[in-house]
């Protein structure tokens, strides 16, 4: 292999990587980008989170647990308690409810279903 067909091999190889890296450029940036929506899920039995830690955030939903069912001799249910002013500026308040393994291990479904 002589010089200038070196020089053309290795002149076609740059322009295949150029070619390819400008089509990787051009695909990032003409692709909308979404925004990240963020959401927060509060598991404790007391709900106490301050709007100034939540507002920077942004939080699209918040999860926040209303109820944990559980079972150590007897059915249980254990409400989280939850502020008078709760309100709902931040994003959609979405209530979960938490049931413990052990709930549905000892209770009838007749119990359950009440």
């Amino acid at each position: 292999m002589n010089q200038s067909q070196l020089k053309r091999i290795l002149i076609s190889l740059g322009l295949v990587i150029s070619l390819i890296c400008g089509l990787l450029v051009y695909s990032h940036f003409s692709t909308p980008q979404n925004p990240i929506k963020v959401s927060y899920y509060h598991w404790k039995s007391h709900y106490a989170v301050p709007d100034e830690q939540l507002k920077p955030l942004q939080a699209h939903q918040l999860y926040i647990k209303f109820l944990d069912i559980g079972y150590s001799n007897k059915l249980e249910l254990i409400p989280t308690r939850l502020p008078k002013d709760l309100n709902d500026d931040n994003g959609k308040i979405i209530p979960v409810i938490y049931i413990d393994n052990r709930v549905l291990k000892h209770e009838s479904r007749a119990t359950l279903v009440k």
